[in-house]
């Protein structure tokens, strides 16, 4: 009977994981969940940054558009987007280019996004006025 005892239960290794072994174990898969959620965060907010950037870029270069269209660049403001949390700043300047201009006028059109913290974006541009096309 003392035979029947040793090989029955909770003898020695049978064969089963020690409480050390199972602690190890969830340790690590525990500090595999926690990198794993970490990255998957972090690429939610990048992704939420380029998103900003995105429509920042698009309004921005719709105003840029707006601007170049017209015959004298700032004489009117283009439409401000009215999305939440940017700010948009429009500017015309016209750049004194001497005698080799001519008749024409050249301007410096640029646009300026903001939003949150230290987003931004600034889209420059310049245009030619007035000038005479030759006829062959």
């Amino acid at each position: 009977m003392a035979a029947d005892d040793a090989n029955s239960g909770f003898a020695g290794n049978a064969g089963g994981f020690s409480l050390l072994e199972v602690l190890v174990a969830v340790a690590i898969v525990g500090i595999a969940f926690v990198t794993l959620f970490e990255i998957f965060g972090r690429g939610l907010n990048l992704a939420a940054k380029a998103d900003s950037h995105t429509s920042a870029v698009i309004n921005a270069r719709s105003m840029m558009d707006e601007m170049l269209a017209q015959p004298e660049p700032g004489s009117q403001k283009p439409d401000m987007p009215s999305d939440a949390g940017f700010r948009y700043s429009v500017n015309a300047a016209r750049v004194d280019v001497g005698e080799e201009g001519g008749a024409s006028e050249v301007y410096d059109v640029t646009v300026a996004a903001e939003w949150g913290k230290g987003g931004q974006v600034v889209l420059v541009s310049r245009k030619t006025v007035g000038v005479e096309q030759e006829s062959r």
